[in-house]
């Protein structure tokens, strides 16, 4: 079941953490952490990134960064790819 967490509202954005449960290909199931960024609270995303890690305080570090940092919408996928590697 997939919770939302409000953590940040930056440059009229909402940036929520994201936690579901996921299966991966060998059937075990594992609790991701990632991200969705509404133009409003209550607004759909859009930008999301499910599942990036599942360790919450490193999605939660990341959104933070993106929060400071003062990042603009078009750099969401560098940063997550970048999160990635």
């Amino acid at each position: 079941m997939r919770t939302y967490e409000q953590e940040q509202q930056n440059m009229n954005q909402s940036i929520t953490l994201l936690t579901d449960s996921y299966t991966d290909e060998d059937g075990e199931t594992h609790i991701g952490y990632g991200f969705a960024v509404c133009s409003a609270p209550g607004a759909p995303p859009f930008f999301s990134a499910e599942d990036l890690s599942t360790d919450r305080a490193a999605v939660e570090s990341l959104i933070r960064t993106i929060r400071s940092a003062d990042v603009s919408p078009v750099h969401y996928m560098d940063i997550v790819e970048d999160f990635l590697t």
